[in-house]
């Protein structure tokens, strides 16, 4: 195993430009993508080009949990933030502060904050899987007395020295990490929560997806919490979408859609309709489930407890 392997969204292509050109040739030949013509499509290529984001989202497909980590926090912990957004070109402000689906996600992470804050109590063990920077936990106001551990796992070892290294930063010793694959986590009842977000939207197979929320079930103590959350369908993938179009600018939803689906081809797969979100959960073992919209209705949380 290489320590340093991006396992979590490893590169798909040898560099960006060349990402770039197979885009290119991809959508010239289809010439279907509405509301958007070639050269609009080159220029946003060379938008992402020149942007260190859009280049790491060219070459993998998504974004690992550092990448996720700036996208989600930046509002939050970007030193010299005026200069750094005036620094952005137009697509990557649009990618921090209007795409709808980032705003969803942005969301869920304080959602998933707010009740992991409430499982602060003494003696508790909490663990992010996958942790990526783990701010969703190393942020947490955690009494040093109250003797609660954080837990934090990933299969990436660049997110888990990034991880470390935010909780050197902050002075947490009451941490520790584990380089593992949520498909073969090995643990039993060890967790009173767990938070995972992100991990579950790459993976097509349903199957998979159950026994990724069997695997959680199973380290989780007896009444152990578990929250995460689920991508909704977009507008126009053939299936129903619970997307509340009322309440997003409709250029917002058409770049959203362009980038991600008609350019980007991100590997955002595992999409349920709000009626189909429990029955998964249910499925893994899981007692109570509860499903709760964001103000877009693209990515609510599910909350769900082992008996």
């Amino acid at each position: 195993m290489k320590e340093d392997a991006n396992k979590s969204h490893p590169i798909r292509y040898s560099d960006y430009a060349d990402a770039a050109e197979v885009i290119k040739k991809r959508i010239k030949a289809q010439r279907d993508i509405p509301n958007c013509s070639y050269d609009q499509v080159c220029q946003i290529l060379d938008h992402l080009m020149n942007s260190p984001l859009g280049r790491h989202i060219l070459q993998t497909g998504g974004a690992n949990g550092i990448w996720t980590d700036y996208m989600i926090s930046f509002p939050w912990v970007q030193k010299n933030i005026v200069g750094r957004m005036l620094s952005m070109n137009r697509l990557e402000y649009f990618i921090i502060f209007e795409m709808p689906s980032v705003l969803a996600q942005r969301e869920l992470f304080l959602h998933s904050q707010k009740i992991a804050q409430r499982h602060i109590k003494a003696n508790n063990t909490l663990a992010s899987l996958p942790c990526g920077v783990m701010r969703d936990l190393l942020e947490l106001d955690a009494n040093p007395k109250a003797n609660v551990q954080f837990v934090g796992i990933d299969i990436d070892n660049e997110s888990l020295s990034a991880a470390k290294k935010l909780a050197q930063e902050k002075g947490i010793s009451n941490v520790s990490f584990e380089q593992k694959d949520a498909w073969n986590l090995g643990i039993f009842s060890e967790f009173d929560f767990i938070t995972s977000i992100g991990l579950n939207c790459y993976e097509p197979d349903r199957g998979r997806v159950v026994e990724l929320y069997r695997q959680i079930y199973q380290s989780l103590k007896p009444g152990g919490t578990f929250f995460t959350g689920v991508l909704t369908y977009p507008p126009g993938y053939g299936a129903h979408s619970d997307w509340d179009l009322t309440a997003i600018p409709k250029y917002h939803i058409e770049m959203d859609q362009l980038l991600t689906r008609d350019i980007l081809d991100l590997q955002y797969q595992n999409y349920r309709t709000l009626d189909e979100i429990e029955d998964d959960f249910r499925n893994a073992g899981f007692s109570t489930v509860s499903v709760y919209p964001d103000r877009y209705r693209i990515f609510p949380a599910v909350i769900a407890v082992k008996g």
